[in-house]
């Protein structure tokens, strides 16, 4: 328990929940009208989760990047790369399985070569999509080490300046007037496809490793209150406007969602980074953190199975359906994660 950092063990757990709160509220979103009650409350939660998968990002940069934590090259391809591919694998296989079931479609020769072609060209289940983008971070992290070693201060923050600058700020401008005209511009100098979630990775290292001063710190939590409204209100605004749902405020790299990100990751650090906690709070939280990959690769299909027993979003009241709904996913999620570590060999591997 010595070596645990508690405030990202505390981020993970949040970030893990928060990505169930916001598939359970994006059941039925598109099929609704953005002007109903239900659709607002759904937004409501969707728009209050939106950070999680970027602080997914930040937590493995904080300790990949660490400059004082060796990790060698064969470490990272045989340890962590190799367990993410065969999650995916695993998983993408599991997945497909478990959707033919569900439709009662044909197990002839072909499903096992569809299946992998599916993952090779990366249209298995929607939620995989993580493995994909931090396995493009993984394999880039040797590079982005030797930089963070000897980068100063500022070269980090100039990093993070322009990957701000054309991950987040340009491609959400460019949807409103009058910048939709002299963004394109910009974006075209392909910038913004070489950054990417890379800026989350290397924010997550340098929020880790700087401090600022309260005056800063308030500014930042300001901003990400209103991340948060502006995701919020904006995304009611752009879907009734479009007269049907519009997710573009929802996209992680947005300005919105970005500010909102960095306010919570501060927020979590300063609260709990020198906060004693007891030992069962300390050893529940350092379980469910350590659970949180099987977790987040196993609670879709805990939620299509609790959809087909009739428990879903709108089965009554979504103020109250979402969070319970949520809060049964991960309960399930972390029994099943549980049972599935404990499968010799293979179990910790793929979770």
């Amino acid at each position: 328990m010595k070596n645990r950092v508690i405030y990202a063990d505390i981020l993970r757990v949040f970030a893990t929940f928060a990505v169930m709160i916001i598939h359970v509220s994006a059941t039925n979103f598109e099929e609704l009208k953005p002007s109903s009650y239900e659709w607002n409350i759904l937004n409501f939660y969707d728009s209050l989760a939106r950070w999680c998968v970027p602080v997914f990002v930040m937590l493995s940069g904080m300790f990949f990047l660490n400059p004082n934590k060796p990790v060698s090259m064969k470490k990272l391809y045989t340890k962590s790369i190799f367990r993410v591919l065969l999650a995916l694998f695993f998983w993408g296989f599991i997945y497909e399985l478990y959707k033919r079931i569900l439709e009662h479609g044909p197990f002839d020769g072909n499903f096992l070569k569809e299946t992998f072609v599916s993952i090779f060209q990366g249209e298995t289940h929607y939620h995989l999509w993580f493995l994909y983008m931090i396995l493009g971070l993984y394999i880039v992290t040797p590079i982005f080490r030797i930089f963070i070693k000897a980068a100063r201060k500022i070269d980090i923050e100039y990093f993070l300046v322009i990957g701000f600058l054309f991950s987040s700020l340009l491609p959400t401008l460019e949807r409103f007037y009058p910048f939709k005209y002299m963004v394109p511009f910009l974006i075209n100098f392909d910038v913004n496809l070489v950054l990417g979630y890379a800026v989350y990775f290397i924010m997550g290292y340098y929020l880790s490793e700087y401090g600022f001063n309260e005056k800063v710190k308030k500014g930042i939590y300001i901003l990400g209150i209103l991340g948060v409204l502006i995701t919020i209100i904006g995304n009611s605004f752009l879907s009734i406007e479009k007269g049907s749902p519009d997710n573009f405020l929802f996209y992680y790299l947005r300005v919105n969602v970005f500010v909102t990100t960095i306010a919570l990751f501060l927020f979590i650090k300063d609260f709990f980074k020198n906060r004693d906690l007891n030992k069962i709070s300390l050893s529940t939280i350092s379980i469910i953190s350590k659970y949180s990959f099987g977790m987040y690769l196993v609670h879709d299909m805990v939620r299509t199975l609790l959809m087909n027993a009739g428990f879903y979003n709108l089965s009554f009241n979504p103020i109250f359906s979402v969070p319970i709904l949520a809060v049964s996913i991960f309960i399930i999620s972390f029994f099943a994660t549980s049972f599935i570590r404990k499968i010799p060999y293979l179990g910790e591997r793929i979770t």
